[in-house]
């Protein structure tokens, strides 16, 4: 049974937190690129909305899709997981851009893009996500880090932010604690300077094992409940599965100057 969530009233430090929210999306939409007339529109065509349907709640998957900036890094992780794309030391393996697999086109066919696959090899080349070794290309690392603002960073922050606030209101309208999805945090409120780069290691080391180990269980179900043919009406049943996961990140909030 589903419950109404109703707008209960903000305290003066709550609206505080709201408000730091609000102008860090802001801010996060104007640096990058969004133009202030059509963020203008967009907050009014939301209020409007909200006052219309009391607070209907809007999925982001629609908006996200296969773009290339989904694509990309879903196929460079599988790229390091299939076993058979890696050398003797566990790295990936250089692959021809295109043609059958392997090759960078067919792991890119296979995440069903939305984009062409010249756009995405071009967009792989360009961020060097992928790099010529040899007579093939290859990911120059397993760990792709991000100094600048660009397409694939803007899609992915906001995919995160829309899916954290679906899975607490997803919580919300459920009475039934097993419905209801894991969204949990740890703090220290006063955790020493002179620690912060064990913090780093500990939580990265731990947190990379716990994902690699849901990813596993993940794609063992997939492989479990995956149907015989991929055609027909299989194949369009398949296409029609939810997409799940988990978010990992930690942070730091610096005190504020005396």
């Amino acid at each position: 049974m589903k419950r109404k969530v109703t707008s209960p009233r903000l305290s003066v430090a709550q609206t505080a937190y709201v408000s730091e929210v609000v102008a860090a999306i802001t801010d996060f939409a104007l640096s990058s690129g969004l133009p202030l007339p059509l963020l203008k529109t967009l907050v009014e065509q939301r209020i409007a909305h909200q006052v219309k349907t009391a607070g209907t709640t809007v999925r982001s998957g629609k908006a996200a899709g296969r773009s290339t900036y989904v694509v990309a890094p879903n196929m460079l992780y599988r790229w390091h997981k299939n076993l058979r794309l890696l050398d003797d030391l566990g790295n990936p393996k250089p692959l021809p851009l295109r043609g059958a697999a392997p090759s960078v086109e067919a792991l890119i066919r296979a995440e069903k893009p939305r984009d062409s696959i010249e756009a995405v090899i071009k967009f792989l080349q360009k961020a060097r996500l992928i790099r010529r070794r040899g007579k093939g290309w290859a990911p120059p690392a397993a760990e792709v880090i991000m100094n600048s603002i660009n397409p694939a960073v803007v899609e992915h922050s906001t995919r995160t932010v829309l899916r954290f606030l679906e899975t607490i209101n997803h919580n919300l309208r459920h009475e039934v604690p097993a419905a209801r999805l894991i969204e949990r945090s740890v703090v220290a409120a006063d955790f020493p300077p002179e620690a912060m780069a064990e913090f780093r290691a500990f939580v990265h080391d731990h947190g990379a094992d716990f994902l690699t180990t849901v990813d596993n269980w993940m794609g063992s179900r997939a492989a479990r409940f995956a149907p015989a043919a991929t055609t027909g009406r299989r194949s369009r049943a398949r296409a029609a599965n939810p997409e799940v996961g988990v978010h990992l990140f930690a942070w730091v909030q610096t005190p504020p100057a005396a």
